[in-house]
């Protein structure tokens, strides 16, 4: 694998403008397709905080179901507290359009943020306000997401930004994800899937501007090899695209193998893969 490092010479500060500016992060801490999992089990890659929980058939695809209601759970990992000071998360939510249906997302820590969707409204802690939202009038599935970047928090809902607060108190250390589920026991069970935590996710000319340097884990290659893998087409896009906005730019580029084999090996092939 090679790390891309960008570090800035000279530049002028941005602002990131209109409520589209999600970006995720590159680096993938946590996902779950439930691409192998069993129905009628307890999700494998999550860790029960309460209730039930089960992997269900919906549509031909597959899906995390709760069993009961506000049942929570959160991702299975080594460490308690592993998110980092930048990172998105990103998940899918079942809206079946009856009753009182709601997702809860909190990112838990010394000072939780909590936010809430519902059917007509958006919820966050600490607002003292709620805010109409688009869920639509067809049931279907509705994309949730939040963007931290050090102390700011960013709530999405379809894209669209329903919340951008400056200055959260603490960092999170984990997340948690509840929801009602009260038309479970008349077969509309609320239902989430392909969730998503990556470290990252901060605008590129953003986090040039901030930190002086951009590191990313998107530009991947195959073993031994330097012909870059098409999934790091993303990545390089946004790269391209932010140099030629901001010509004015310059940068130097490093770039690194992992530690396995040998050091001459290993230079040659990152000389090598620097080329591409």
């Amino acid at each position: 694998m090679l790390g891309l490092c960008l570090a800035l010479h000279i530049g002028a500060s941005a602002q990131q403008s209109g409520k589209m500016d999600f970006m995720p992060g590159d680096r993938v801490i946590f996902f779950d397709s439930l691409k192998n999992e069993t129905l009628g089990e307890f999700p494998s890659k999550w860790d029960r905080v309460s209730g039930s929980m089960e992997v269900t058939e919906f549509e031909g695809a597959k899906a995390i179901a709760w069993a009961s209601n506000q049942a929570v759970i959160k991702p299975l990992m080594r460490e308690k507290a592993y998110l980092p000071e930048q990172f998105t998360l990103e998940f899918e939510a079942y809206f079946h359009i009856k009753g009182n249906e709601g997702y809860y997302l909190t990112l838990q820590g010394d000072a939780p943020i909590s936010t809430r969707v519902n059917v007509n409204y958006f919820q966050y802690k600490g607002e003292n306000s709620n805010r109409s939202v688009k869920t639509g009038t067809e049931p279907g599935w509705r994309k949730i997401a939040v963007s931290f970047n050090k102390r700011a928090v960013k709530m999405y809902l379809n894209g669209e930004r329903l919340v951008n607060i400056p200055n959260a108190t603490e960092k999170p250390k984990w997340i948690e994800i509840n929801a009602l589920n009260h038309g479970g026991p008349k077969g509309f069970p609320a239902m989430i899937r392909n969730v998503r935590l990556a470290e990252g996710g901060m605008p590129l000319y953003d986090r040039l501007m901030t930190d002086g340097r951009f590191a990313t884990y998107g530009i991947t290659f195959d073993v031994n090899k330097t012909e870059i893998k098409p999934q790091s087409r993303k990545t390089l896009e946004e790269i391209t695209a932010m140099l030629r906005e901001h010509p004015e730019l310059k940068v130097s580029i490093e770039g690194h193998t992992d530690s396995d084999g040998a050091n001459d090996a290993n230079m040659t092939l990152s000389q090598g893969r620097l080329m591409r």
